[in-house]
């Protein structure tokens, strides 16, 4: 694939696949990709130590899955798979402060590498009653940036050039077991376990620009290094039961004990002493849900669900001192707890005009306690905080059509009210009652239609639009939120399929809209004069190439 984006330069990339039989119960299977797209990004800095460069956000990827599936008997069947990737960009973030010129005023430039390896072994046994599955996965993340932290440094010590390196590094552990009953009978049931252990390791250090890093944590202006270790143990069990040939009644559980261990320590000469800190946490939860179908034939499915959800707790990375001085209002603090929910919803799924018309259809009420969400500190950093109990409430409607035999439709739209029902102590003069919560837009709707048949004999040719549609919503929680405007996307591909190859031009974001996908206020100090920017982070502009592809 290669392509030009607007205000940028040339994109490419490239992906294969190769499968390898080694007999009639075994094969591999290996995938590859490269990206390089260039960046479309301008800082326009011109300060001292300036940064200034055209098309900062490029980015370097490339990765690979290697698979290999052995079936010795007809009841057993082996996959084991490995992914790796690494990426290499720019700029760590795509934001503006001249958001319509696509230009950022950094005056430290902020690279980003991210690297991640998986490996996951999955063994299934099918018994005559029912089907064992094992999933063994290992994880495995390491990410490193440079903070443009100049602003935050001038503000809070007077110091007009920092240096400051983030490395995150992660790896999780995790192993589930299930067994599900099989055949045609009235009960069916499924029973199974689940353990996690993960380990996330975060550093930063803040020092003078053109020093050498010191070796002990003491001598840095600033040094956090924070460790967290959590271990989940769950068991689920599920049942259903067909009341009638059309009514079907489930009923599920999960039990979770989650334990959790944080260490960090705090050090370096903005400080002043170093401080040591530790935490452990033990939590538990049952988690129910209930079902009820209805299905009178093939084509049509009514149901109505409850289902209760939980999420444990964590750690917020890399965050400075919270200094008024510096914009800080809200601390979020270096750990936040877990936050549990209430889901209902009632639904439809109809096929229509034999299967000529699909119709997915759900309203739904989410009942949040003690939600996450991430919340501004007004000094450009930001972290998760327990922020009080919140409602969402709305309805989802998707549709496909097949008009004729060459024409096919589709879209989505989506009504969501969102909001906070009460606010957490640490939020009380920033955010209100009633309050849409973050990023949750009104309204969104999807467009999709495609004209495509034969062209000659053996060549298949094809249009397709797409249109995607996001209202307003609000910017962050915390201060300097700001509604965000809503935008639309076009996107436009036509092409050409003959035997094994196929040809397409495409045009995405064809009206090269400018949308804001996040946005949020910056305040600190550069060359002693006080700096608020209004930084927004964007999309990529207009993008028109064409990509060919063969199959062997």
């Amino acid at each position: 694939t290669g392509s030009s984006t607007n205000e940028g330069g040339f994109n490419s990339a490239i992906n294969g696949w190769l499968n390898v039989p080694v007999s009639d119960k075994a094969a591999f299977r290996l995938v590859g990709y490269k990206i390089d797209n260039d960046g479309f990004l301008d800082d326009d800095y011109a300060g001292a130590g300036s940064s200034a460069g055209k098309d900062i956000n490029d980015e370097d990827t490339y990765g690979g899955r290697l698979s290999f599936r052995v079936q010795p008997t007809e009841a057993l069947e082996i996959l084991l798979t490995g992914i790796y990737q690494k990426g290499e960009f720019g700029a760590f973030e795509q934001v503006t402060d001249e958001f319509e010129n696509l230009i950022i005023h950094q005056s430290a430039d902020q690279p980003f590498e991210d690297e991640y390896k998986v490996g996951n072994l999955k063994v299934t046994y099918d018994f005559d009653f029912a089907s064992l599955t094992s999933s063994t996965s290992y994880f495995e993340r390491s990410r490193y940036l440079e903070n443009d932290i100049d602003y935050f440094l001038e503000a809070l010590a007077g110091i007009p050039r920092g240096y400051s390196p983030l490395l995150y590094e992660a790896n999780t552990f995790s192993q589930e077991v299930r067994l599900a009953s099989t055949g045609e009978g009235a009960f069916k049931w499924i029973v199974g376990a689940f353990y996690l252990d993960r380990n996330d390791d975060f550093n930063q250090t803040i020092n003078v620009s053109g020093v050498p890093v010191p070796q002990d944590s003491a001598s840095n202006l600033f040094y956090l290094d924070r460790f967290s270790d959590v271990k989940q143990l769950a068991g689920f069990a599920e049942a259903s039961l067909d009341l009638t040939d059309e009514l079907t009644a489930t009923v599920g559980i999960r039990v979770t004990d989650v334990e959790r261990e944080n260490q960090a320590v705090q050090d370096g000469l903005i400080f002043g002493v170093r401080t040591d800190l530790s935490g452990d946490f033990d939590e538990q939860s049952t988690t129910p849900k209930f079902n009820l179908s209805y299905q009178p034939n093939d084509a049509m499915l009514f149901y109505a669900q409850a289902a209760q959800g939980f999420r444990i707790g964590g750690v917020n990375p890399g965050l400075p001192p919270c200094d008024p001085a510096a914009g800080c209002a809200v601390d979020v603090g270096g750990t936040y707890d877990s936050d549990s929910l209430w889901s209902y919803e009632v639904g439809a799924k109809l096929q229509l005009l034999d299967n000529a018309w699909t119709v997915s259809a759900a309203a739904f009420y989410i009942d949040w306690t003690d939600i996450q969400l991430s919340v501004s500190r007004g000094d450009g950093f930001d972290g998760f905080l327990n922020s009080g109990d919140a409602t969402s409430q709305g309805f989802e409607v998707e549709s496909t059509a097949q008009l004729s035999e060459f024409v096919r439709v589709g879209g989505q739209v989506t009504y969501t009210d969102a909001q906070l029902e009460n606010i957490s102590p640490g939020l009380v003069g920033v955010a209100t009652e009633g309050q849409q919560l973050p990023d949750v837009p009104e309204w969104s709707s999807a467009l999709n239609a495609e004209v495509g048949g034969m062209v000659m004999s053996n060549t298949y040719g094809f249009v397709r639009g797409d249109l995607q549609f996001v209202g307003e919503r609000q910017s962050a929680l915390g201060p300097g939120s700001t509604e965000l405007s809503s935008y639309t996307l076009l996107n436009l591909k036509a092409g050409l399929e003959t035997g094994p190859y196929r040809v397409s031009l495409f045009a995405n974001n064809l009206t090269d809209e400018r949308a804001e996908l996040s946005r949020y206020s910056l305040a600190g100090v550069r060359q002693g004069e006080l700096l608020t920017l209004d930084r927004v982070t964007v999309n990529r502009p207009r993008t028109i190439g064409v990509s060919i592809s063969r199959e062997f």
